[in-house]
């Protein structure tokens, strides 16, 4: 059962990935954009009340799966690392920001204005392979050598 905390981030990023048309199921949406899956991933910490956006990337040409967790992406990252890390940490954090905060809702404006268009640069050929070359973007030995055999 997800946390109120959880519930809250959804309900923030709910409008914006609805008019994006991802799909939703537990605290993972998903959108395929010609051969490509967009996650979005909200993961809370095992230790705190502190929670990440993830996003990624799958290329469905090298797998089989149609909705990917974001641990199966070929390409990912944290939103933190797109835009203002200290401003997307304190707003992730539920230590530091109250439950219901209208402050909060600035965080899908930095998912719209960041990690959206990021997607979308790596949902094609040449901006996946542009952005898998970056250390750590690709995360296991397996899914490097697909995709050294994919871009090669």
């Amino acid at each position: 059962m997800a946390s109120e905390e959880k519930k809250d981030l959804e309900v923030v990023f709910k409008p914006l990935l609805k008019e994006l048309r991802f799909r939703k199921k537990g605290g993972t949406w998903w959108r395929e954009v010609n051969g490509f899956i967009q996650v979005v991933n909200i993961q809370g910490s095992q230790f705190s009340k502190r929670f990440y956006l993830n996003l990624g990337v799958y290329i469905s040409e090298i797998g089989d799966k149609s909705h990917p967790a974001v641990y199966d992406c070929h390409i990912r990252i944290r939103l933190d690392e797109l835009h203002s890390a200290n401003k997307v940490n304190e707003l992730l954090n539920y230590e530091h920001v109250a439950l219901g905060s209208p402050e909060r809702n600035e965080l899908a404006t930095i998912l719209k204005e960041y990690g959206i268009p990021w997607l979308n640069q790596c949902s094609c050929f040449d901006g996946a392979k542009a952005e898998y070359v970056l250390p750590n973007r690709v995360m296991t030995k397996h899914q490097r050598e697909a995709l050294d055999e994919y871009f090669a």
